[in-house]
């Protein structure tokens, strides 16, 4: 992931979620000293990996640190199936009726005045 990262140097970078495996070469070589190791990084985590020990002595090892509760952006807001929701009609639906109702039966009212008249 990191080339040509030399002690006490550090480097960064965001990375999809996943198993990486890791390895430690020494600067300018291509002898690999440490590793490979597994990194399980999961999202909303951040892993910080420290290489800590001496190559000449043959201590090196890999100690990782995770900090977790980063978790990207949700994608949407879950608003459940309890029914909360009104899915009844509006009160202007009951208002339209009863005019409608008013109109039909004010037509019909006075449609049977005439002809009694």
């Amino acid at each position: 992931m990191f080339r040509n990262l030399t002690n006490p140097n550090e480097a960064k970078a965001d990375v999809a979620a996943g198993t990486v495996s890791a390895d430690v070469v020494l600067t300018g070589t291509t002898t690999v000293v440490l590793g490979p190791t597994s990194l399980n990084l999961k999202e909303g985590t951040a892993t910080i990996v420290y290489a800590i020990g001496s190559a000449d002595q043959k201590t090196l090892d890999v100690v990782a640190q995770t900090i977790t509760g980063l978790h990207s952006s949700p994608g949407g807001v879950p608003s459940g199936t309890g029914g909360q929701a009104d899915t009844r009609p509006g009160i202007w639906l009951y208002v339209a009726f009863a005019v409608g109702t008013a109109l039909v039966l004010g037509g019909a009212f006075s449609a049977a005045r005439r002809r009694a008249a």
